[in-house]
């Protein structure tokens, strides 16, 4: 299995934490947020890890390199980082990922726990969204009847998410997306046509990923409270020392 980890941004929000360093080095309780997740990574034998990087790019050479215990690590440079968002990012990491196997999409500035990944869920053949159902804005996935994912959206305002969640299933993404190898083509086709729109490369993947949501049949994937949490600022690191539970 291959990982792709999304991390060319700088993370604004973390103001004097990303001045030296990549948020993805940002540390929570000790642990820099990225080698958490390679460690994850390794403990669920992944063969390969893709680091999408931009911000100050070099600081994943020097710390990572091409390896990790067990891990080979490769690299996709977005040089345009500062004008482009997530979901350009992603699409040019698609010669290196290749189609020939599962990969998981992870946002690299999600701290998780050992009991976030399943591993008969990691190794089963099914597309997934990792979610929680919880008050807590950002991206929202939606529950179809049918059990898929039907629709993807960023929410912002508390009280609009709580008028959602009254109304429909909605669940909180937790910033990781698996997709088995025969969706990986159509989906960076899909992506690739997304993107040719310069517009459309300062969204995130979330937006990207609405407009293919019927056609990729992608089961919401419900992890356990208190194994995650998402890094956009100083308070964000906080609450996921106090939350999280650790190892």
């Amino acid at each position: 299995m291959k990982a792709i980890i999304l991390a060319a941004g700088r993370g604004v929000r973390l103001g004097r934490h990303t001045e030296l360093l990549p948020k993805p080095f940002v540390p929570m309780n000790g642990r820099p947020i990225i080698i958490n997740a390679l460690d994850r990574l390794n403990d669920l034998e992944f063969s390969e890890v893709i680091i999408a990087v931009g911000y100050r790019k070099a600081a994943f050479y020097h710390q990572i390199g091409d390896s990790y215990k067990n891990l080979k690590i490769s690299y996709v440079v977005n040089d345009i980082w500062e004008t482009t968002n997530n979901s350009y990012t992603l699409h040019l990491c698609r010669d290196t990922v290749g189609e020939d196997g599962t990969v998981f999409i992870i946002e690299a500035d999600i701290f998780f726990n050992s009991k976030f990944f399943e591993r008969d869920v990691v190794e089963d053949d099914v597309n997934r969204w990792f979610c929680q159902d919880m008050q807590f804005t950002g991206s929202q996935v939606f529950l179809g009847s049918n059990g898929n994912i039907e629709r993807v959206e960023i929410v912002r305002d508390d009280d609009a998410l709580r008028q959602l969640k009254s109304e429909r299933r909605v669940f909180k993404s937790a910033g990781v997306v698996k997709l088995t190898k025969n969706y990986m083509g159509y989906m960076f086709d899909e992506l690739a046509k997304f993107v040719s729109d310069e517009e459309n490369k300062k969204y995130y993947y979330d937006v990207f990923f609405n407009t293919v949501i019927d056609r990729l049949e992608i089961k919401p994937h419900r992890v356990p409270e208190n194994t995650w949490y998402e890094i956009d600022d100083e308070d964000d690191l906080i609450a996921a020392e106090r939350i999280i539970e650790l190892p």
